[in-house]
């Protein structure tokens, strides 16, 4: 079975990623911040979980905006999977709500930090270790706000779309080396995130939108909450369950995920844009 490391744990995604993984025979690294602090009770229940299920879980504190955290994470998960790093799943993320105009610089960064520059300094401290055994699975969980753009949710679809960039040009790159790089394109679900989205408000700039501003941030809120997201969040683990367990070589770049009315449109753009990429790379020759 398998070493894998999971981003954000403590809830969500990543905290049932995280039991089915285990549950199916793999040792799972599962990475949370503040355990001893903000989330010591998440820690405490998931490892107390861990032993009556008889599951391989090591929960490793880690906090994906501060780089120094990441190396000093990796290392230690390295040296007790002796340096085996199987399969990394990049889950960690912060929504956010708001007009572009709204968000200060530090906001702005701060949010690159956790959905961007995070994640890439997870691959590339985990990357030296895949390198060594020639092979590997970097895996990202996206969101389908990287394909398209509405009102208020304009930074965080810029910061999906960004890391969602990144980590298809590391599987052409990767893919020579047997590792693979890909992309889950998921829709809402009924998590814990999608209630707890960062709201970022201010009077001086909300006031020359007028009456829309309310009404629009309103329905933009109403769309990402959980009483409107009906599909169970079994989609999304069990998908990744099964990209973990198909061979090397033969894995899909992008896998869209729970897209609902968008999955056609979205699945279109996505061909549109491999099949551009697919020219370039044949055309060059490499």
């Amino acid at each position: 079975m398998k070493n894998i490391i999971i981003t954000g744990c403590s809830s969500g995604f990543g905290l049932l990623m995280t039991k089915q993984l285990a549950t199916e025979g793999n040792t799972v690294y599962a990475t949370m911040r503040n355990v001893k602090t903000s989330n010591y009770k998440a820690a405490e229940e998931l490892n107390a979980w861990a032993k009556e299920n008889k599951a391989n879980i090591i929960i490793t504190e880690l906090d994906v905006s501060n780089e120094q955290s990441i190396k000093i994470a990796i290392a230690e998960i390295a040296r007790l999977c002796n340096g085996k790093i199987d399969v990394l799943i990049n889950n960690a993320g912060l929504g956010s709500v708001g007009l572009v105009e709204e968000f200060d610089g530090q906001q702005k960064r701060d949010l690159f930090e956790t959905m961007v520059f995070g994640p890439d300094n997870m691959i590339r401290a985990a990357l030296p270790y895949m390198h060594q055994h020639k092979s590997g699975l970097l895996i990202l969980i996206a969101s389908r706000m990287s394909a398209f753009q509405l009102p208020f949710m304009g930074m965080y679809s810029a910061a999906k779309a960004a890391i969602h960039s990144i980590a298809k040009s590391y599987s052409y790159e990767l893919k020579h080396l047997c590792i693979d790089s890909v992309v889950v394109q998921a829709g809402s679900f009924p998590t814990a995130i999608a209630s707890k989205y960062l709201t970022v408000e201010k009077e001086e700039v909300a006031k020359n939108y007028g009456d829309w501003y309310v009404k629009a941030k309103n329905k933009i809120i109403d769309l990402f909450t959980k009483h409107n997201q009906p599909q169970s969040v079994q989609l999304l683990t069990d998908l990744v369950s099964t990209i973990i367990n198909t061979p090397q070589g033969k894995r899909k770049m992008v896998y869209p995920v729970g897209l609902g009315v968008l999955e056609a449109p979205i699945n279109e753009m996505n061909l549109l844009a491999e099949n551009i990429s697919a020219t370039l790379i044949n055309k060059m020759e490499i």
